[in-house]
């Protein structure tokens, strides 16, 4: 039984990564819908993941045979394999990984004018005008195509729209989107665009990631009630997440529920001991209620953990030991 898993297993596998590789010569080929982030790929979806296996052994075994003949061909194909592979296991698309192999198919397509050039007879000057125009036009439309590319990585709005433009079915570029609005201050559209990632999918394995966000976008238009709802959904969903405990017990404290809000700042502490925040603003709960020393330990923590810069925080939290030291 083990042994028939293993074995399915690794069909997948090599269904996925000849997925990801045709994908690959694809997108170097005719760079079009190019995107931060593709849709993952699951192998084995019928006759495309045959062709497209049975694709990549022609382009291995034309590589063998041309070889006989020019040494770049095989050359360029087998230097794209090679430096293509150690990322085949992490079974996603990323241009990124394409940068090294791409030298190779490059080379070979340099290799192919060069000689088409160069073997024209100086009686045919025909042929050399045509591979010198046709060399012109790819080079044109390619720079054509990185300009235009440069103009999506302008901002985190045109970048994220760029990416549902192509695969509107991606819950991460939803999530992405809601988080550049949230950083601009437009909590309602932050929100509808995180209410987009969970209904493509609840139970995304980063769903609490998104329940975490779209809190923080409640939080920030001071509806507690939905904020300390969604803190909730993303506990369920991952019990020892720091950032929901926090979170939570921020608006537990902005409701003026104290004593909750300092229950949850310990359990964020417990699973995250050198949180800044969480001490600095169950300092803040421990004050409200009378807690003094306790407050003054949670300032100490803050400032043994907080970063140099946050200059006013520290000034504060160094004012506040001072004066409930008294």
């Amino acid at each position: 039984m083990m042994s028939q898993k293993s074995s399915s297993s690794l069909i997948k596998n090599i269904f996925i990564m000849s997925e990801v590789l045709t994908t690959y010569f694809l997108k170097l080929i005719l760079p079009i819908k190019l995107s931060c982030i593709y849709p993952s790929i699951k192998g084995m979806e019928g006759l495309w993941s045959y062709i497209y296996l049975h694709l990549i052994i022609g382009i291995l075994a034309a590589g063998i045979i041309w070889g006989r003949h020019n040494k770049s061909i095989p050359f360029g194909i087998f230097f794209f394999f090679a430096t293509i592979l150690p990322v085949l296991p992490i079974k996603i698309v990323a241009d990124r990984y394409t940068y090294i192999p791409s030298i190779g198919l490059f080379f070979i397509a340099a290799k192919g004018f060069s000689w088409l050039y160069r073997s024209a007879r100086e009686r045919i000057k025909i042929v050399k005008n045509i591979a010198a125009t046709l060399l012109i036009v790819i080079l044109g439309t390619f720079s054509f195509l990185t300009w235009e590319r440069c103009q999506d990585w302008r901002s985190s709005l045109s970048l994220w729209n760029n990416v549902l433009k192509n695969y509107p079915n991606t819950p991460i570029a939803y999530n992405n989107l809601g988080e550049a609005y949230l950083r601009m201050g437009d909590y309602e559209k932050a929100i509808s665009n995180y209410n987009q990632a969970l209904k493509m999918n609840p139970e995304f394995r980063r769903a609490n990631y998104f329940f975490v966000n779209r809190g923080s976008a409640h939080l920030m238009m001071g509806d507690y009630e939905k904020a300390i709802a969604d803190y909730h959904q993303a506990l369920r969903i991952k019990p020892n997440d720091a950032n929901a405990y926090h979170n939570r017990g921020t608006a537990y404290l902005y409701k003026g529920d104290v004593e909750m809000a300092i229950a949850d700042f310990n359990n964020a502490l417990e699973i995250n001991s050198q949180y800044a925040e969480a001490y600095f603003n169950k300092a803040l709960a421990c004050e409200k209620i009378g807690r003094n020393q306790e407050a003054i330990e949670s300032y100490k923590g803050f400032l043994e953990n907080v970063p140099t810069h946050y200059l006013n925080y520290i000034n504060y939290a160094k004012e506040r030991i001072h004066e409930l030291s008294r």
